[in-house]
């Protein structure tokens, strides 16, 4: 599993302009440069990026429902089928058989229950008979049923509307019970599943939304949202994440990787500043900061960080110029002069 983060900001904010100052110990015509920046406003998103898998949401298995041979077969691997289309039979001529002889048994126990009807409305027999008779024909049609639904399952039909895979077989094939056979899938829902490393946990939520661009698929682009979010990591101390997309224009190839983009964040109208600016000790993260025409170095705090861009909570103002180049030979509250710079 690959994972990257990204960051994006909407304004352009880099102002650099060349000075210099008098390093320690030596005189204002030896001077080194540094650049600055003047802090402004944007929109920041924060974003992470995995691989995952495309998966068909509804997907069922065919399995063999007793055992038997195959007898007939009615579609090919690939097939579209439709709900209730006869996909093969497996033979059970016993089972026939048996239905047969309950039939004509089940018809039996109805005659004579008419039967004793009419003498009972005769008072010919008892309440006693004529109930016997009722219970006979009850079980009769019970067991007719049964061995009905038993047989019907051996003609197996198409539970969903789908394409049928991983389909090879023959007639004469002897099959046992709940042997694997087929797969049914309906690509119109899929899910798209990935996993992102558990440090990320705290700042999942479902419904935010991602993009992502399948392999399979060049140049098309699918989003969705996250449903799903897994509640422990696994072995990897990666965490689980499903979301749906719509897949009706059968766009997307199922079981094909996809390359994911989550936004985990966004912030408008914050102050952002290069990641280049920082000073970074055990002690947390600073900026040199220019006025009157020395810097100081001033403490910091940080939201959204991403490789290039900072978000910064609190410690700067829009509009003050701070150190971005050059920064590490700079003590507090040494003076800088500016020396035939240049705006870029």
């Amino acid at each position: 599993m690959h994972v990257y983060t990204r960051f994006f900001a909407s304004a352009s904010f880099l102002v650099l302009l060349l000075i210099s100052f008098p390093e320690s110990g030596q005189s204002g015509e030896n001077l080194s440069s540094v650049g600055l920046t003047t802090v402004e406003r944007a929109d920041i998103t924060e974003i992470v990026m995995a691989s995952g898998l495309l998966k068909s949401k509804l997907s069922v298995d065919i399995v063999s429902p007793g055992v038997g041979y195959i007898e007939k077969v009615l579609v090919k691997d690939g097939d579209p089928v439709t709900k209730g289309t006869l996909i093969f039979e497996i033979e059970a001529s016993e089972l026939a058989s048996r239905l047969r002889a309950t039939l004509s048994n089940m018809q039996l126990a109805q005659l004579e229950l008419k039967r004793n009807q009419e003498l009972f409305a005769d008072n010919v027999v008892s309440r006693a008979e004529l109930d016997r008779a009722r219970t006979s024909s009850v079980n009769a049609q019970s067991n007719y049923a049964v061995i009905k639904t038993e047989l019907d399952r051996y003609s197996v039909k198409a539970p969903l509307d789908g394409v049928i895979e991983h389909f090879d077989i023959e007639i004469g094939q002897y099959f046992s019970a709940g042997k694997k056979l087929a797969t049914i899938h309906n690509d119109a829902i899929l899910n798209v599943e990935f996993y992102l490393p558990e440090r990320f946990y705290s700042r999942l939520r479902e419904g935010q939304r991602f993009t992502f661009q399948s392999d399979a698929v060049s140049g098309n682009t699918g989003r969705g949202s996250v449903d799903v979010i897994g509640t422990k990591a696994d072995r990897r101390h990666s965490i689980f994440l499903k979301g749906e997309i719509d897949n009706s224009d059968n766009r997307f190839l199922p079981d094909s990787f996809a390359n994911i983009t989550l936004e985990l964040g966004h912030r408008a109208n914050v102050i952002v500043i290069p990641e280049d600016a920082l000073l970074t000790t055990l002690g947390g993260k600073s900026v040199f900061k220019v006025k009157n025409g020395k810097v100081s170095r001033e403490s910091i705090k940080t939201g959204i960080t991403n490789k290039g861009m900072v978000e910064v909570t609190e410690g700067l103002d829009e509009g003050d110029e701070i150190v971005l180049t050059g920064q590490f030979k700079l003590k507090d509250g040494q003076s800088i002069n500016a020396k035939a710079g240049a705006k870029k």
